[in-house]
């Protein structure tokens, strides 16, 4: 029987974090790779070597879903006879927040088929293959926050502070490319966000305060962490601008959804699986008490 959803408290802050799987055909490449070598180009796997048991973008955010954190009551230091003095918390200045962790190939079409609908009043998820992963039911005035997780090279986790609108040139995990969207002078094409992104800046900038962010996380001890102005355009960066551009379009209406993107190292280069997963929570944490 499939797993029932966890129902959220209903003041419950929600968030929605995303992370890369391996697309369905990748997953048919890496069969028939085991079969037959000579046959497989082996092109189709140069983005992902490494990655055979799973991206660890999505490990990491798997173990995620249906977690409830807490937000933590915000300190204010006094003064006692010239000292400095913690106040201490309030209790009900906590406020929980429940996390929906969704799956999303490693494909453009993905993308483009799916984040509009995170963005969306109520938002619209299609039912995830694994029952395991069964989404709560969203929130009627949407997500309070949307954070995406991918890989990148070895290194610190980074911050990514923009996407972008053009410059896809890289095949995906299906070996198919980003939508033409133009051409250049010298007749090359352009690929990324064209018909309904029309209006949109050729750079979308997340709405976090990535230096007060960076100062948290080092603060929190995590020393290997940097703000990014390059998120690479590829599927991490096309996921980025696509969750930017629709909480751009839903502005005027409802409000944007606050989106934020990181970048984290394959694993144990140098952040482990687990170091991946408490990063995230001090990023939700921190991010949802400013909301």
């Amino acid at each position: 029987m499939p797993a029932l959803p966890l129902q959220p408290q209903p003041n419950a802050k929600r968030v929605l974090i995303t992370g890369f799987g391996v697309s369905r055909r990748l997953s048919q490449i890496l069969t028939e790779l085991l079969t037959d070598l000579g046959a497989i180009d082996r092109s189709y796997l140069q983005p992902f070597k490494g990655f055979e048991n799973g991206n660890p973008s999505w490990k990491a955010v798997q173990k995620l879903h249906n977690e409830v954190l807490y937000t933590q009551s915000p300190v204010e230091p006094v003064t006692y006879h010239d000292q400095a003095v913690v106040a201490p918390p309030r209790p009900d200045a906590s406020h929980p927040i429940h996390i929906t962790a969704f799956e999303i190939a490693t494909e453009y079409e993905a993308v483009l088929t799916k984040v509009p609908g995170f963005h969306a009043r109520p938002p619209q998820l299609p039912a995830p293959a694994d029952p395991l992963f069964s989404v709560s039911r969203p929130p009627e005035k949407g997500y309070d926050f949307i954070m995406h997780v991918g890989v990148a090279p070895p290194g610190p986790l980074r911050l990514e502070k923009l996407g972008d609108k053009t410059g896809y040139n890289k095949a995906d995990a299906a070996k198919l490319l980003a939508p033409v969207v133009g051409s250049h002078l010298d007749g090359k094409e352009i690929r990324g966000f064209g018909v309904g992104y029309e209006k949109l800046s050729e750079k979308l900038e997340t709405q976090l305060n990535l230096d007060d962010l960076l100062q948290h996380l080092k603060g929190e001890g995590i020393e290997e962490v940097r703000i990014s102005d390059d998120a690479g355009h590829y599927l991490c960066d096309f996921i980025y601008y696509c969750s930017l551009a629709e909480a751009e379009k839903q502005k005027g209406v409802h409000g944007a959804t606050p989106v934020f993107f990181m970048h984290c190292s394959p694993e144990d280069e140098p952040f482990s699986t687990q170091d991946v997963i408490e990063a995230i929570k001090k990023v939700v944490i921190w991010a949802c008490a400013r909301l």
